[in-house]
């Protein structure tokens, strides 16, 4: 029997009653949906607790080192112990332990009846008014996870083996339930972190683009549709990656991170912070009723926090960020917003940068002439429109033509000739230099080989070539330079590439590899426009170089200025120390000509000698040379 002293039904009814009930509780819970398991479990074990007349009825789960009550279901007049049950340390219980992981049950009929080895669970039982209990384990595959309990406080209760049978099936259920919904919740957060990691960026854990591009329509059309303001600020970091580069990514990294908490700490929590890629950023403004004037004075107080030095590992780091801010009232679609704010942000930078641009009509309109620009410049080579112009270079006391440096030049159907300043610009943020650069490197050497093919003098002429930072960088490009003077016959002695100290220092350790694959390919390498960038011979012992080509400013400044005259007789004196001859490009007069020669420069260029011409204005050069 269930109970030692029935008053309603012999042993064979209650059980009878138990067993119905039972199969009730466990179709409830076959059926049960993930939402409704604790409801379940409550309703169980009232059903439980009511039809064995018992007082409490409970469900504890196991969290290590802890277990919490947290289910209950008292009879009336009985207090609840719930609220007292919470993160209780599992040393309590010790002694039921190994029998509840073991599978077993723990049923004590009468607790006073304990002996005295068991004092302490005699009397922790006893402080709850407990005079006997069964307490039944939810025993997984793997571990303990908790337990069910059934206590009599007002009289002694007797569990009959075929009842007892009965509850292991009710805990059973209970821990399929659990399990399932523990599986399930497990799901949803792997699902959901996945959806974070998708949606974040991983160093920062700002927004990524893809939540932004998400986020900005959602703001562009509540902003249209209420006729609120929408603002975009597009910020980069300024010399960033000087700083990645001189400090290590792992200082940079650093600094992304706490560029990101300041942005965060300085927003309004109904805006957004978003990491675009790289050192950039952008802040999405929107709601609140803000006035164009409200928006600008925002966003300057957020570049105004890259005032203060950023602490990392011991250092103090400044510094500074250019802002492109864009404000409409959400009639501009997403991607072109963006555009506008990034163009903005570009004239920030073009204008000293550490500061905030405004996208207004006149940025709009060369905005749009750059993407025509762009476009037309995509298709130029196919309609036949870039030719290569050619500017001789000298021996310097000689004056006698050696080479040539090859030069783009675009002419339009409808611009007339685009100037290079204006294009290359284009085609480097576009990435189309590098196409462009391997045509003007294939037509430079087929030029050259016909030269070289018509005029003896021609044999030993060298080619010059610019390179630029996109090339460098480029994974395909000794490749192609290989290719290229295979497929011309030019032997690779002649070919000179033409870099830029800001193209070679950008990724030092990358450019010098790439470097030394082209010195063993047999080509020549000059550093173009030598004083305008890092300004020191001390990083050109590491490099391969063969040529220094110094910058137009020095030879134009010679004539007044003292200082200029020892800066490039310096200049050669200690690249041919290291080996280097040197070119002087901008030779305009024939003073700079003279006094070249006297600091032993080897090779000069300039306009005093002969501007940039087409292929046949050299040809006559070449025919001069020979008479």
């Amino acid at each position: 029997m269930l109970n030692a002293q029935p008053a309603r039904y012999d042993e064979q009814e209650e059980l009878n009653g138990l067993l119905e009930l039972m199969s009730g509780v466990l179709r409830r819970f076959a059926g049960l949906g993930d939402d409704d398991i604790d409801t379940g479990i409550q309703a169980a074990l009232e059903s439980i607790g009511r039809f064995a007349e018992v007082d409490r009825s409970y469900l504890f789960l196991i969290d290590p080192p802890f277990f919490d009550n947290t289910h209950e279901w008292c009879a009336p007049g009985i207090p609840a112990e719930i609220d007292n049950l919470q993160r209780v340390p599992m040393d309590r219980i010790h002694w039921w332990m190994p029998l509840l992981e073991a599978g077993e049950f723990v049923y004590i009929p009468d607790i006073s009846a304990l002996p005295d080895e068991r004092v302490l669970e005699r009397d922790e039982l006893g402080q709850q008014g407990i005079q006997s209990l069964i307490v039944v384990p939810l025993l997984g595959p793997e571990r303990l996870h908790g337990f069910i309990g059934f206590d009599s406080v007002r009289q002694t209760r007797v569990w009959r083996r075929p009842a007892r049978f009965l509850l292991r099936a009710v805990a059973d259920a209970m821990l399929g339930a659990l399990l399932r919904r523990e599986a399930l919740d497990a799901l949803r957060e792997s699902q959901a972190a996945s959806q974070h990691r998708a949606l974040h960026d991983p160093l920062t854990g700002l927004a990524n683009r893809a939540l932004l591009l998400e986020r900005l329509e959602h703001c562009r059309l509540r902003a249209r549709d209420r006729r609120e303001l929408l603002a975009i600020c597009f910020m980069d970091l300024d010399n960033f990656k000087l700083v990645n580069d001189a400090v290590g990514h792992h200082i940079g990294d650093q600094l992304l991170i706490d560029v990101a908490k300041r942005l965060e700490a300085n927003t309004a929590s109904g805006d957004l912070v978003a990491r675009f890629g790289g050192d950039e950023f952008v802040v999405v403004f929107h709601g609140m009723e803000r006035t164009a004037e409200m928006i600008d004075a925002e966003a300057q107080r957020l570049l105004r926090q890259f005032e203060p030095p950023f602490q990392l590992s011991g250092r103090a780091y400044r510094i500074s960020a250019s802002a492109g801010l864009v404000i409409q009232d959400g009639q501009i679609d997403c991607h072109e917003l963006l555009r506008d704010a990034d163009a903005a942000m570009y004239q920030a930078k073009a204008l000293g940068g550490a500061r905030l641009q405004h996208f207004d009509a006149p940025l709009r309109a060369r905005l749009i002439e750059r993407i025509e620009l762009a476009q037309d410049l995509r298709d130029s080579e196919r309609r036949g429109e870039l030719q290569l112009y050619f500017q001789p270079f000298f021996d310097a006391r000689q004056r006698r033509p050696v080479g040539v440096e090859a030069l783009l030049r675009w002419q339009h159907p409808t611009r007339g000739l685009v100037s290079p300043a204006a294009f290359i610009p284009i085609a480097e943020e576009t990435g189309h230099i590098i196409e462009l650069g391997a045509w003007v490197l294939d037509s430079a050497l087929a030029q050259l080989r016909q030269w070289r093919s018509t005029y003896p003098v021609a044999r030993d002429f060298s080619m010059a070539v610019n390179i630029s930072a996109h090339q460098l960088a480029s994974s395909g490009l000794v490749a192609m330079i290989k290719q290229a003077l295979e497929r011309h016959q030019v032997p690779p002695s002649v070919l000179w590439l033409e870099l830029t100290e800001s193209s070679v220092m950008n990724e030092v350790e990358r450019a010098r590899q790439t470097l030394h694959r082209l010195r063993a390919l047999g080509v020549l390498l000059a550093i173009d426009d030598f004083g305008t960038g890092y300004s020191s011979l001390a990083y050109l012992r590491d490099l391969p170089v063969n040529l220094l080509k110094l910058d137009r400013a020095f030879i134009a400044a010679m004539h007044q200025s003292k200082r200029d005259q020892r800066i490039v007789a310096v200049v050669t004196t200690l690249a041919h120390e290291l080996g280097l001859r040197t070119i002087a490009e901008g030779v305009e007069t024939s003073s700079q000509l003279r006094q070249l020669a006297a600091f032993d420069c080897d090779l000069v260029q300039g306009f005093h000698l002969m501007k940039p011409a087409p292929a046949e204005v050299i040809d006559r050069l070449l025919e001069q040379v020979t008479d």
